[in-house]
């Protein structure tokens, strides 16, 4: 008795310390959640949004991906400055293992490859009961768990494979779940964990991405917003319940979502017209456990093309003058890329005219980086902190000269980050500067970035268990990189923000949680 006792008063003295719960939704539509908050049908999120911190206009990483971008919310770090560059991306400086993807079994080496010196949050509580539930980002935590299957066989339970293991007498049930089942089944687990009050608990709700992929925006996302919402609603209650009044809570995105209608493969188109071939690399690394494939496997191609969201994709090329391996070694700039190899191909230009394809982005150089939109083109210069945004042609690939907040900043010299950030809000390229030039900056940048027409993926015939996606990300425009941020707790003002990035909120976090900032 005098055990469970002294117990008892210990729980109730450390669940007043600062805490965090980190709710990850996967693919989250600002449009959808406005619509169904404004029908009174998420009264949980409102709740937390009406007294708490909130911006229906957080700003997510680019390229707007899972996993990639969990790195702000826990650092408190742009993720570009995290070394890695999506879930899908080449490494120069590498013999073997260059083809970095984290999409499957190799999902661990994301904790692998990011900066060592930029720590976690599980790591600076390194002494704390931290928990997450299906993140392959983190790194330092003391209990991860992974329900890798369980979301497989929701999300592609209309396959025919998947599909017969639900029918199996007694035991289908349990080895083949539904969207569902597969957030209870995770909201029970992360109530459960509460009886230990972890510091740190992260919980990643990931029906509404896996559904929009498969069918795209339609009554079956509607219906799991509002199941987690309630969801969220028992957590919160439970955790009160406990008397974890230090307790804060984060619901946010890593991206949100475009519906997809067409299909298209760019290396096919590339192949034919161009004769130049390209690595498209697998979706998902479903049977191998390592990144060490050699880099000769592919020194008679002539680039490599990472696909990222599906709607964004990275091409590297090699340098058509110099000899295997040292072809692969150095980032192309403008000069070469509009004038490659023998026969002088425009690349950029070349990109921009294949249909599907919208935006086409390089660099100049580590400074200035050119943006393409069919027959449109401008280009982005920073210097000291600041932003310049010319037009080259008579039509703006952005469509910030269509806009009255932005318009008075093009064409007219540098500007502050902040400028740019305010004025493009209700554009549909919002913040776009900062995250082009974050992404773009670097040795291992990709030479060329694409990213698709709305309608359209860089998916064609590449996933597995479906022929093709009906949806995705990765994208720079608003519907993917604009997506709700609420933040609540004993220590939050009710707030509304006109718009945050991914890395403030982290920040905020780590304040929250006394973690002194560094430089």
């Amino acid at each position: 008795m005098i055990f469970c006792l002294v117990s008892s008063l210990a729980t109730r003295v450390s669940s007043q310390d600062e805490s965090i719960t980190y709710i990850m939704i996967d693919g989250f539509s600002t449009e959808v959640f406005t619509r169904l908050r404004s029908e009174g049908k998420l009264p949980n999120m409102d709740s937390l949004a009406r007294t708490g911190l909130f911006t229906d206009s957080g700003i997510v990483s680019f390229p707007s991906m899972t996993g990639y971008s969990f790195y702000p919310f826990l650092t408190g770090v742009d993720v570009a400055q995290s070394g890695i560059f999506g879930l899908r991306w080449f490494d120069r400086s590498l013999d073997q293992g260059n083809l970095r993807n984290y999409v499957g079994r190799t999902n661990v080496y994301m904790n692998e490859d990011i900066r060592k010196d930029i720590p976690t949050i599980y790591e600076l509580f390194p002494t704390d009961h931290t928990v997450s539930i299906n993140s392959y980002l983190n790194r330092g935590v003391k209990q991860s768990i992974k329900k890798g299957w369980m979301l497989t066989t929701a999300k592609y339970g209309s396959d025919e494979h998947f599909g017969k293991l639900r029918q199996i007498p007694i035991i289908g049930r349990n080895i083949s779940r539904n969207y569902s089942e597969h957030e209870k089944i995770i909201t029970d687990l992360a109530i459960s964990q509460l009886q230990d009050n972890p510091k740190v608990h992260w919980i990643t709700y990931a029906t509404p991405d896996a559904s929009q992929h498969i069918v795209g925006l339609d009554a079956t996302y509607d219906y799991q917003l509002i199941l987690i919402d309630s969801l969220i609603g028992e957590y919160v209650s439970e955790y009160h319940m406990l008397g974890q009044e230090g307790r804060h809570i984060a619901i946010f995105s890593d991206h949100g979502v475009a519906d997809v209608n067409n299909n298209i493969d760019p290396c096919q188109s590339i192949s034919a017209d161009l004769g130049l071939s390209l690595y498209r690399g697998e979706s998902t690394e479903l049977w191998k456990g390592r990144l060490d494939r050699p880099l000769k496997d592919i020194q008679n191609k002539d680039g490599y093309f990472a696909v990222n969201g599906n709607l964004a994709a990275f091409i590297y090329m090699t340098d058509q003058e110099k000899i295997f391996p040292d072809n692969w070694r150095e980032r192309s700039y403008d000069c070469t890329l509009s004038e490659y190899g023998d026969q002088g191909i425009n690349l950029p230009q070349y990109l921009a005219g294949l249909q599907g394809v919208g935006l086409v982005i390089y660099s100049i150089d580590t400074t200035s980086h050119i943006i393409i939109n069919g027959d449109s083109k401008a280009v982005i210069r920073f210097k000291d902190g600041l932003y310049s945004y010319e037009c080259l042609t008579v039509r703006d690939p952005l469509g910030y000269l269509d806009d009255d907040a932005s318009v008075g900043l093009v064409n007219t010299g540098y500007h502050t980050d902040e400028e740019w950030r305010v004025g493009t809000k209700a554009t549909e390229y919002p913040d776009a500067f900062y995250r082009v030039h974050g992404l773009l900056q670097h040795h291992n940048s990709p030479d060329i970035v694409l990213c698709s027409d709305k309608g359209y993926d860089f998916g064609k015939d590449y996933e597995i268990f479906v022929d093709n996606y009906r949806g995705g990300h990765g994208g720079l425009h608003k519907s993917m990189l604009s997506v709700p941020f609420i933040l609540n707790g004993p220590k939050v003002e009710h707030q509304i923000y006109s718009t945050l990035r991914s890395e403030e909120l982290g920040q905020m976090i780590l304040d929250l949680m006394g973690v002194p900032r560094s430089n």
